[in-house]
């Protein structure tokens, strides 16, 4: 099975609009669907940068963001810094 792309694809699996995906899915999760798969990207992103060399493009990729621009955006509102600075940051600490 390939990557869902969209909401619409989404609600098409679960078979419901994307209007009432979204609002059950912030009811009971307390995040929108974008906030969440957001934070289960990050997640990855996170120990990818901790655990290969992978760079912003392939980890972008491996991880599901359009871009690594789109991960850099994402990833600093989150930490606080880009990726590379975490992943500097972290490499200073061995």
């Amino acid at each position: 099975m390939g990557r869902i792309r969209g909401l619409e694809e989404i609600a098409g699996a679960c078979n419901v609009n994307k209007y009432h995906l979204c609002h059950t899915f912030k009811e009971i999760t307390g995040a929108t669907v974008l906030e969440y798969l957001n934070n289960v990207r990050l997640s990855k992103a996170h120990s990818l940068l901790m655990d290969t060399g992978y760079s912003m493009e392939e980890i972008a990729r491996e991880t599901g963001f359009s871009s690594s621009l789109n991960l850099t955006r994402v990833f600093k509102k989150a930490y606080g810094m880009a990726p590379t600075q975490f992943r500097k940051r972290k490499e200073s600490m061995r």
